[in-house]
């Protein structure tokens, strides 16, 4: 009876270690087809951003649904528009519109994409001047298809926004 129960403790061992192991082989293959999928879009060239949130530096969230926003890459240019919230440190109106965004439309400066298939994520770092600021923009975007992008800017507090990334193919 003893000998039994042991194999049967052993078996039931063996066969979740067995569910385990294939449930993190298959979230291994998922992760790796959703970072193809990433990787498709982004050499396309042609996608865009859209936030669900924004993150201020005074520790503020603010739920972008239902508010105009994104960032448009379509060949070798950048749209954006995205509301801002937080201080400028300089007079003058927000991003150029006078609406209290930030808004730019051009060839993004100092373009670098870097892939890093080891976490799953590629990395965009640029500037975007117009005729009265410089913005950097650092953007992370994983394999889920969600896009963190961090923008420090000459005249405005940094900001934070998180949201989907959508094919535009």
């Amino acid at each position: 009876m003893i000998n039994t129960l042991r194999e049967f403790r052993f078996s039931y061992f063996l066969v979740t270690l067995m569910f385990l192991s294939c449930g993190v082989q298959q979230n291994e293959t998922n992760k790796s087809e959703n970072y193809k999928e990433l990787q498709k879009i982004v050499r396309s060239g042609s996608f865009k951003i859209e936030n669900e949130w924004a993150y201020t530096q005074r520790g503020n969230n603010i739920n972008l649904v239902g508010n105009p926003n994104y960032i448009e890459f379509k060949n070798d240019s950048v749209f954006m528009y995205l509301p801002y919230f937080g201080v400028r440190q300089i007079g003058g109106n927000y991003g150029g519109t006078g609406d209290g965004a930030i808004n730019f439309t051009g060839k993004p400066q100092k373009l670098q994409i870097k892939e890093i298939p080891t976490k799953n994520r590629i990395e965009l770092t640029f500037e975007c001047r117009n005729k009265t600021e410089t913005y950097q923009l650092y953007i992370n975007l994983d394999g889920s298809l969600k896009a963190n992008t961090n923008i420090n800017s000459s005249k405005l507090e940094s900001i934070s926004y998180r949201g989907d990334i959508i094919n535009n193919q």
